[in-house]
């Protein structure tokens, strides 16, 4: 699991990882940004931890 945000601002998102490619996402409050966020999910691209706090809110 990796949180990009701060939770504590209730403004985040937490990606599943597993083995490379996302498989899942949560979203909090970071609403414009879900139809990117579903598009890396079915893209199936391999992507570190340190990549994804590009998503932060």
């Amino acid at each position: 699991m990796v949180i990009s945000g701060l939770p504590a601002d209730r403004e985040f998102v937490a990606f599943s990882l597993r083995e490379g490619p996302v498989q899942a996402r949560m979203a909090v409050n970071t609403w414009d940004r879900m139809g990117e966020l579903s598009a890396l999910i079915r893209s199936r691209d391999r992507i570190s931890g340190a990549a994804l706090g590009r998503f932060a809110a």
